[in-house]
């Protein structure tokens, strides 16, 4: 008997944990603003490095907690062949929350001092 009310109790809870979940996501989301802007500057990416780092840099400028903007500007340095700015974005960008990210950022910073034939550095960051 005690089991199934176990079962019932979960059962009834569970739309409210779901509920709260959405509601976190939605609080935490940006704002329409933000995702304009990050989207203008995603197809600014295809033709023009330059002027797409110029809105990175606004935009970081804007919302200095969102480290993920570091690390697509780290992304858009290297391709631009600064791959200074490329090593710091990245570096900045490693105090984000997703450990994923942190993962790609070493490791872009790892292909970055192979490209500068700086090797033992390149392996400690694999």
């Amino acid at each position: 008997m005690n089991f199934n009310l176990f079962w019932i109790v979960i059962l009834i809870m569970l739309p409210t944990l779901s509920f709260n979940q959405e509601q976190t996501a939605i609080k935490q989301a940006p704002s329409r603003e933000s995702v304009t802007k990050l989207n203008s500057v995603k197809h600014e990416i295809e033709t023009d490095f330059d002027n797409a780092i110029k809105e990175y840099e606004k935009l970081i400028k804007k919302y200095p907690e969102k480290k993920d903007l570091l690390y697509n500007l780290g992304n858009l340095n290297y391709r631009n062949g600064d791959l200074e700015s490329a090593k710091e974005n990245y570096r900045n960008s490693i105090m984000d929350v997703y450990p994923q990210k942190e993962a790609y950022a070493l490791y872009n910073m790892g292909n970055i001092y192979y490209d500068q034939g700086e090797y033992q550095k390149s392996v400690e960051l694999f």
